[in-house]
């Protein structure tokens, strides 16, 4: 996927309100991804996108996803997370953005309550890069 998209679904993101969403910017302290359920890592450069988990991953009904980045120190990373979408004549299947963590920075975590479907995560290296730890939980 390319910077560009992944901005524009981080903007999108953006006006999905009322949905279970909550996301907050990095804490003060780095977080421990590596202490979560489902953990990658890998390298970003800038304007790079990367989807951690080379696969969607299901929930079932009532599913808390919450999601951990310790990413690369200096760098601005965008986080995403993303559904499929149910295929229709009008609307073609794909994933459509429905949370993504706010702020500059590159340590961020994201917490999504939604229904049951498939999800991907998505992220770009809006500016510097380096190595990243991503950490995912589903309870």
């Amino acid at each position: 996927m390319r910077r560009r998209d992944l901005a524009s679904l981080a903007a999108a993101a953006g006006l999905v309100a009322g949905l279970g969403v909550t996301a907050g910017p990095a804490a003060a302290a780095t977080p421990d991804c590596r202490s979560y359920q489902y953990v990658r890592t890998g390298t970003l450069t800038a304007g790079q996108s990367a989807m951690p988990w080379q696969y969607f991953f299901t929930t079932a009904p009532g599913t808390r996803q919450e999601i951990c980045l310790d990413g690369p120190d200096g760098a601005d990373v965008a986080l995403v997370l993303t559904r499929l979408t149910p295929t229709t004549p009008q609307t073609p299947l794909g994933y459509v953005p429905v949370a993504s963590a706010p702020g500059a920075g590159s340590d961020k975590t994201l917490t999504y309550s939604g229904p049951i479907d498939a999800y991907r995560i998505y992220l770009t290296a809006v500016n510097g890069g380096g190595k990243y730890t991503i950490g995912l939980n589903l309870s």
